[in-house]
């Protein structure tokens, strides 16, 4: 049985993947295109030092009908985010697993006479100015004490915890007991603010990531006031007045895919 279900694991993989190169590829610079250009540039510069060689030459196909930049999800909750803090103005702020060339990076260009804490599991590929770091398994957060912290965030990242991607151990409720570690080490009156994939349906999709209903979220979070919902969804933000909703509204609000829709959570801690 085990030898069947591991061939049947393979399989699957092996479909995935194909599945993935079968789909519809966005429009890139074509040879006849490249070589237009070429002649054109070619003909047209007087520039000694400008002049083509061969031994110079790389083809870039990707840019020429993409946009100007990538509006994603992780785009808008950074700016968002980051906005947040920036209004709210704490000494000190902590955040778990963001990314370090986006959130990160945009809460350094303004917190220079202030302090930022990153903590990720992953080293840190080099010092950088104005940031603590501690390279730490964050499902516990056994090093920062109780009821100490003023200001935390956490974007995109908790719904790996557990599943080995990225080097972690396995551990399937490791995404619950680090929402519980954030609550217990925020103050009375400290903010969360917390991003997250949710779908329609609850689940695991290994190893990527799990997808969450965002009231499992809401609960988790039992000594805490949500302040903000928002869900980012066809590019851009919505705030949402999730009380005035029934979970049904919510929930047919989200796709129910692999990946979902991302779900930005602003708490207050009240107790």
């Amino acid at each position: 049985m085990r030898k069947f279900l591991r061939g049947l694991m393979g399989r699957y993989i092996i479909f995935q993947k194909l599945h993935l190169s079968l789909k519809k590829k966005k429009k890139r610079m074509s040879d006849w295109e490249f070589r237009k250009d070429y002649h054109k540039y070619k003909s047209m510069n007087t520039r000694e030092s400008m002049a083509l060689k061969w031994h110079f030459i790389l083809k870039m196909a990707d840019d020429k009908y993409s946009g100007a930049g990538n509006l994603g999800d992780y785009f808008w909750q950074d700016l968002m985010i980051a906005r947040m803090i920036y209004n709210d103005d704490p000494d000190i702020h902590y955040d778990i697993g963001s990314r370090l060339g986006g959130f990160i990076a945009y809460l350094l260009s303004f917190r220079q006479d202030k302090k930022t804490v990153m903590i990720d599991i992953r080293p840190l590929p080099q010092k950088i100015d104005g940031l603590e770091f501690i390279q730490a398994d964050a499902t516990n957060l056994d090093r920062i004490a109780s009821e100490s912290i003023d200001s935390l965030s956490s974007l995109h990242a908790l719904e790996h915890f557990g599943l080995g991607r990225y080097g972690d151990p396995i551990d399937p409720e490791a995404s619950f007991k680090a929402m519980k570690a954030m609550q217990r080490v925020l103050k009375f009156n400290g903010m969360l603010y917390l991003s997250l994939p949710c779908s329609k349906v609850e689940k695991c999709v290994f190893n990527a990531n799990r997808l969450f209903n965002p009231y499992t979220i809401i609960h988790q979070f039992d000594e805490m006031e949500l302040i903000n919902f928002y869900l980012i969804k066809n590019n851009g933000i919505k705030k949402l007045e999730i009380f005035q909703m029934s979970e049904d509204e919510l929930l047919n609000m989200l796709d129910d895919t692999r990946s979902g829709n991302t779900c930005i959570f602003v708490f207050r801690k009240r107790k």
